[in-house]
């Protein structure tokens, strides 16, 4: 209005610009929105607006976000999952090429999604796909308790922890001694089954002390059996079912059965049986010069790079140290020869040595004659010579070898 007063400011957030002379010049600012003269509201978080006036808030690029009030597309960035620029576009992240996923490395399957990633459990695994386990395992516990006490309720602690699995009897074994039982004589099936040679039998061996119970469980009720199994809850589980208490000697702990083509507890490898020198040994340790798929660290050539493998514990491959010429102690004046599990060096020929280490055949002297490096005239220093799979020239000295590519 003309007239004697005083500027009014403009709503919540609203601009104008100077000497203004209307309410409706004031215009929402950058990162809010609202009718000219009006209160404006920050834009929404995902969106933005960049320019005063009474435009909308745009929204960002997909699989961005942006803080409320934002006022250029610079503050969109990716959310997780996605990497670009929040402002052009943002793409899926393959978690499970670059290594980012927490799936169970050596036993589950990762899986790309968009934003994101699953991890499955590989056949006959079982678990969340982070940590899986077999789906059917043995669990070892050694037990101490008197052996008058212990033959007596034989039959009752076998069905207790059968009962404790949920398998049959049959699930159950008890052996002599401590340990996992490897090489044990099973109390089960030996009425008169003594720790020694002398005959004295279970029922007055009272220098037996220690036994092992082993159980046939499933995979999924591992971690629920192992906090049953600590010698408190055990005892408090005895004495429910009427049963003398125990000292747990070894923890219960998962058995490995090496062999059995599942990758378990302190096992590197295992390819299913127990043979050796096939990559994987008859203790499930990994072989020289092999490289299991249930171990990182496989070489691809083709790629350059190591590699996991996709299945695994099932497959040993030999390791070609030829193609890894840092691998090999070999001469330069030597080839390479892969082997399974090794390899071997063998100097060219017109050069003698063990192949780690070749020297100028001197021998080479009656067909190089005179005009060679050996005479007094070398005019001629080079002969052909030929390898299983090479051509190359051979001088009398190494320093003058010329080798070709493979022919």
């Amino acid at each position: 209005v003309v007239g004697i007063g005083v500027c009014l400011t403009c709503p919540t957030r609203a601009v104008s610009t100077l000497a203004s002379d209307s309410l409706y010049s004031c215009f929402c600012d950058v990162g809010t929105f609202g009718p000219n003269g009006a209160a404006c509201g920050l834009c929404v978080a995902g969106t933005f607006k960049s320019i005063v006036g009474s435009d909308d808030c745009e929204p960002c690029t997909p699989n961005s976000a942006s803080p409320p009030g934002s006022s250029s597309p610079g503050a969109c960035t990716c959310v997780v999952g996605f990497s670009g620029s929040g402002d052009t576009a943002c793409v899926d992240e393959d978690e499970c090429a670059l290594g980012d996923a927490d799936c169970d490395a050596l036993r589950a399957t990762c899986n790309n999604t968009q934003g994101s990633f699953t991890c499955a459990c590989n056949d006959r695994y079982v678990g969340n796909g982070t940590d899986c386990v077999p789906e059917d395992i043995l669990l070892s516990l050694t037990l101490a308790m008197d052996p008058a006490l212990f033959a007596l309720n034989l039959d009752a602690l076998r069905q207790f922890f059968a009962d404790l699995a949920g398998v049959t009897l049959a699930g159950v074994q008890v052996l002599l001694g401590s340990g996992g039982g490897g090489g044990r004589r099973l109390l089960m099936a030996m009425p008169n089954a003594t720790n020694n040679t002398n005959g004295t039998n279970a029922t007055n061996a009272t220098e037996l002390g220690n036994y092992t119970v082993v159980i046939s469980a499933q995979g999924a009720d591992q971690a629920s059996l192992l906090a049953q199994l600590g010698e408190t809850a055990l005892n408090s589980l005895l004495a429910a079912a009427g049963l003398p208490p125990v000292t747990v000697v070894v923890a219960a702990y998962v058995v490995s059965d090496c062999g059995n083509g599942l990758l378990e507890p302190s096992e590197v490898c295992d390819d299913g049986n127990d043979a050796m020198l096939d990559g994987c040994s008859d203790i499930c340790r990994l072989e020289v010069g092999w490289a299991c798929n249930a171990t990182p660290g496989v070489w691809n050539a083709s790629l350059n790079r190591t590699v996991l493998g996709e299945d695994p514990a099932t497959t040993c491959v030999d390791v070609n140290e030829c193609l890894r010429p840092s691998s090999t102690t070999c001469d330069d004046f030597a080839f390479c020869v892969n082997s399974n599990g090794s390899f071997s060096c063998r100097c060219h020929l017109g050069f003698s040595g063990d192949g780690a280490a070749c020297f100028d055949d001197p021998s080479n002297l009656g067909d190089l004659q005179r005009d060679t490096a050996y005479g007094l005239v070398p005019t001629r220093t080079i002969i052909q010579r030929s390898d299983p799979g090479y051509s190359y020239g051979v001088a009398v000295h190494k320093t003058l070898l010329l080798v070709s590519t493979p022919g």
